[in-house]
C-alpha cells in the first residue's frame, strides 16, 4: 500500500466452515513473529490483512498465514512470496 503498510491477500479453495480465524506471522532472518489475526468472515473466499510496520522492520520479509480451526488445532499454513523492505 505504501512504505509502512503491507497488504496481504489470500484465497481459500473449498469450504471454510471449519476455520475459526487466521494467524498472520512475519518471518525475518528465520525469526517468526505474530503480527495479527483475521477472523473467518467473508462473503467470498477472499481475505486480506494490512500490516503496518511500526517497529522498523526491514530486510527480506515472508508472511505466513496459519488457519486455526474451531477446535483450536492448526491447519495447513501457507507462505507468501518474499519481499524486500
Amino acid at each position: 500500500v505504501n512504505r509502512n503498510t503491507i497488504k496481504i491477500q489470500w484465497k481459500i479453495n473449498g469450504p471454510t466452515t471449519k476455520v475459526d480465524h487466521y494467524v498472520i506471522l512475519m518471518e525475518i532472518l528465520g525469526v517468526k513473529t505474530i503480527v495479527g489475526k483475521r477472523h473467518n468472515v467473508s462473503d467470498s473466499n477472499y481475505f486480506d490483512y494490512l500490516d503496518i510496520l511500526t517497529n522498523g522492520e526491514g530486510g527480506y520479509i515472508i508472511y505466513e498465514i496459519v488457519p486455526v480451526l474451531f477446535d483450536f488445532s492448526k491447519g495447513t499454513s501457507v507462505k507468501t512470496n518474499g519481499l524486500v523492505i
